[in-house]
């Protein structure tokens, strides 16, 4: 059964148009119960709180009016789509074990995938800068590279100090032109930040590349 409600997504992001596309596609929300913030009128943009909204994803309940957002919201999706697991969804325990993780990609979305801004008609929804969970960015990214490096060093039984050595050299350079040519902090998290999510993509080639040639 479709549930008669509403979510509103950040068209500008792409991992936000997907998973929201999967809530239809599953059967639990109608095609108009999902809207971007391009396209939904203003009498449902005046229903929810603009600037939560850019850090926490609203849906809108069409017969109560309720809006929930972020995990509280996207919690009550689940549940339809998985109904014998509806208490483990909505169990406040297990959503303040989500709740860092929706934050996470919440906040460094646009990052993670990279996206255009929004032009000067269109209402933002681009989450603030927050340098908390750039730095979670940053620094999971780094560790998960150096990991991945680790294990394709040890499969292709390479020297990991050589290697260790020409992938910091790599990255020291990327961040020193970065350093040169972005004079703000923020532009220069965010260009680290892109190069983290970066790392994960290409770690995980190289393991990728080592299994392949192990079993090969």
């Amino acid at each position: 059964m479709k549930a008669d409600k509403t979510i509103i997504y950040d068209n500008h992001c792409p991992l936000c148009t997907a998973y929201t596309a999967v809530f239809v596609n599953a059967g639990v929300l109608t095609n108009d119960g999902r809207k971007s913030f391009a396209t939904a009128n203003t009498c449902i943009l005046n229903t929810i709180d603009m600037q939560r909204a850019r850090h926490e994803i609203p849906v809108i309940d069409n017969q109560t009016g309720q809006v929930l957002y972020g995990v509280d919201g996207l919690a009550e999706i689940a549940a339809g789509i998985f109904p014998s697991l509806k208490k483990l969804f909505t169990n406040h325990r297990a959503k303040a074990f989500i709740k860092p993780l929706y934050n996470f990609i919440s906040y460094n979305r646009r990052i993670i995938a990279g996206s255009p801004p929004e032009t000067e008609t269109e209402i933002i929804c681009a989450p603030d800068f927050n340098l908390k969970w750039r730095l979670a960015l940053i620094t999971s990214g780094m560790a998960y590279t150096a990991g991945c490096i680790y294990a394709f060093g040890s499969l292709m039984q390479i020297s990991l100090p050589v290697l260790y050595a020409f992938v910091t050299a790599y990255f020291f350079l990327l961040v020193l032109a970065d350093f040169l040519l972005n004079k703000a902090f923020v532009n220069k998290c965010d260009y680290i930040g892109h190069l983290a999510t970066l790392g994960f993509v290409e770690g995980t080639l190289f393991v990728l590349t080592a299994l392949l040639s192990k079993l090969t």
